[in-house]
């Protein structure tokens, strides 16, 4: 898996999604929108990979305490996480590595189904048509994302 899993993320880090994640200002904000594109990627090539929230950063070597969330996408318990610059210009890209370490960073973890229904449209927020994202140009607003509802 190595060689044909190098191969795939070197390919997806040169389109327009993955080249979101290059620099820190256009990776912020979008780790789950290009987490998507990445697992959509994956899974066409036949490659089994997990969705990963993490909430609450607890390093604060990546940019601050309390920071809200975070998506990665986990493949054979390596996390692929190809918006790490947002929290610091000197990160890696893509940043490859043990799913463990990734998640020590964060307070929680949960793995993210975005085939169900609940999560999509209740605590995730993920269009049902995520699995197009490689096909649009970035952000894929087009793809009818889900709303979190209004706070009063």
């Amino acid at each position: 898996m190595g060689d044909r899993l190098d191969a795939i993320l070197g390919d997806f880090v040169t389109t327009p999604w993955g080249r979101l994640g290059a620099e820190p200002a256009t990776a912020e904000g979008m780790c789950k929108r290009v987490s998507l594109a990445l697992l959509a990627t994956l899974d066409r090539e036949g490659v089994l990979g997990q969705l990963w929230n993490m909430a609450i950063l607890d390093a604060s070597d990546w940019g601050g305490l309390g920071h809200g969330q975070h998506y990665v996408v986990e493949v054979d318990r390596e996390a692929l996480d190809v918006t790490a610059r947002q929290f610091s210009p000197d990160n890696p890209f893509p940043l490859r590595e043990p799913l463990e370490w990734a998640h020590a960073r964060w307070h929680s973890a949960h793995p993210v189904d975005p085939d169900d229904q609940w999560q999509q449209r209740f605590t995730e927020y993920i269009t049902p048509r995520w699995r197009e994202l490689p096909d649009v140009a970035p952000p894929g607003d087009g793809l009818e994302w889900p709303a979190p509802p209004m706070r009063r």
